[in-house]
């Protein structure tokens, strides 16, 4: 794929256009905003796979076909990335870095490079990215993630990004401020909790005034944040390794193998979570097979709430003060059931999966593309002055 590169629009003779984006770099999906043509930002994605790239050439051609991918270069290595790049998988090819140290890992930046690709952008003035929770903990971290995208930033070589800021904040928290743009759905789950004596939000302001757990079930981590009237809560805000996504389509491939009597490929592993996702059968060596079946269903339960009870012994007893349980991120559901059923006393808000542009997936990637304005706006004031 050929990325355009988008020239500043100019909003008034001797003041350019400012691009605030974001990113919210995940284990399973690459999610970030970008410039539409009206220049409001819109949502995107691709899946966080990134292949060591044969050659220079574009994906496809020698097929005359046109994958939607990039080619990229970090520390001396080529990368493939993007939409389609999951087509070229084969056999063991897993792309993947699903560990603890991903945010340090080729991987990452790899795919980082990707998202500043599909932006089309040739210089940012503020770009917003997330850290789990306990990733954001360490301020070395931060720093190191911050300092790495400001500057200026090579995708490959001709090509790079102009970045005047890079701002680090945990990921759950972009979840929160997108609540705001959702009190009526958060209303339609208070209102069958009428024995809570919350009234109905009207306001921001209304929702700053509750206890509200953020919990973000991510492809390889569950992050939880805490927050409170006054601010987060952050010795009881945490996040659980190998407890996301992951962990459930494991589950769901030992039993395929089984079912098959043979080794499947971890190649399949994308394939298997997009089943699950839409609820239909999957067809594997010429089989089709029902995830739907009892073995299936009660895998993905058993691998979701062990979990979840880490979620609630890290609140340390606080789930009493809490007035708001809300599930945000890429597959939501089973998670909110799995704590509608530990805590069926608390109403559970649970994003919708399949929403277009305020799909559940982007939560965290709407609260920082919020942020991301606002912030700039005030960077933007201080350049003024100075």
């Amino acid at each position: 794929m050929n990325t355009t590169i988008k020239k500043s629009r100019d909003t008034s003779p001797s003041l350019p256009s400012r691009v605030a984006l974001a990113i919210d770099a995940g284990f399973g999906l690459m999610k970030f905003t970008r410039r539409a043509d009206d220049g409001t930002a819109e949502c995107d994605f691709f899946p966080s796979i990134a292949l060591d790239a044969d050659s220079g050439e574009d994906n496809g051609a020698d097929s005359g076909l046109r994958r939607d991918a990039l080619t990229v270069e970090y520390d001396g290595r080529r990368y493939s990335v993007g939409k389609h790049v999951r087509d070229e998988m084969v056999a063991n090819d897993f792309g993947r870095d699903m560990t603890d140290a991903y945010y340090d890992s080729r991987v990452y930046h790899a795919l980082m490079r990707g998202a500043l690709g599909y932006m089309g952008e040739e210089h940012i003035n503020t770009l917003v990215l997330g850290l789990p929770m306990h990733q954001y903990e360490n301020k070395d971290r931060v720093n190191a993630l911050q300092d790495s995208y400001t500057g200026e930033i090579e995708i490959n070589p001709g090509h790079s990004v102009q970045i005047d800021r890079a701002v680090v904040h945990p990921q759950p928290y972009g979840g929160y401020i997108n609540l705001g743009s959702r009190l009526n759905e958060i209303n339609a789950v208070l209102a069958q909790y009428p024995e809570s004596g919350i009234a109905a939000l009207k306001s921001q302001k209304d929702l700053a005034s509750l206890n509200v757990l953020i919990v973000d079930p991510g492809a390889f981590t569950l992050d939880w944040l805490l927050m409170t009237p006054t601010g987060a809560n952050r010795k009881v805000s945490s996040a659980a390794s190998d407890a996301g996504r992951h962990r459930v389509i494991r589950a769901v491939h030992e039993i395929v193998q089984t079912e098959l009597g043979r080794p499947v490929g971890s190649a399949f592993f994308p394939r298997i979570d997009d089943a699950i996702r839409a609820g239909r059968p999957i067809r594997i060596g010429g089989r089709l097979i029902d995830l739907s079946a009892p073995a299936y269903k009660k895998a993905i339960e058993k691998a979701v709430e062990d979990p979840v009870r880490q979620l609630l012994e890290g609140l340390r007893g606080m789930d009493d003060l809490i007035d708001l349980i809300a599930v945000m991120g890429g597959e939501p559901r089973d998670v909110a059931n799995a704590i509608r059923r530990e805590r069926p006393f608390l109403p559970v808000f649970c994003a919708a999966e399949s929403d277009g542009q305020n799909s559940s997936m982007y939560s965290n990637l709407l609260g920082f593309q919020s942020y991301a304005k606002a912030i700039d706006a005030k960077f933007a004031k201080e350049e003024l002055v100075s």
